[in-house]
């Protein structure tokens, strides 16, 4: 069974996440939201809305589309 998007964009949150040594609780704060609700995106389990994304790269200092599925990435580069 292959992984969706969401997950998909969660496994590149936590990579970030991991790079810049932020925590769980660190992404609540950079989403505005509860610890329990960040650690649901952070695992796939709840979809990161447009906002949120922009949120994260903000917080990560990277642009949005490092946060993509390189599949999805390489797509809009191209169109």
């Amino acid at each position: 069974m292959s992984e969706t998007v969401t997950e998909r964009v969660a496994a590149n949150v936590r990579a970030e996440a991991a790079r810049l040594k932020m925590s769980q609780r660190d992404i609540a704060v950079a989403l505005g939201v509860s610890q329990s609700s960040a650690n649901r995106r952070y695992l796939g389990i709840t979809p990161i809305d447009v906002e949120e994304l922009f949120a994260l790269a903000n917080a990560f200092s990277v642009p949005v589309s490092k946060l993509l599925p390189e599949d999805i990435r390489a797509q809009a580069e191209s169109a």
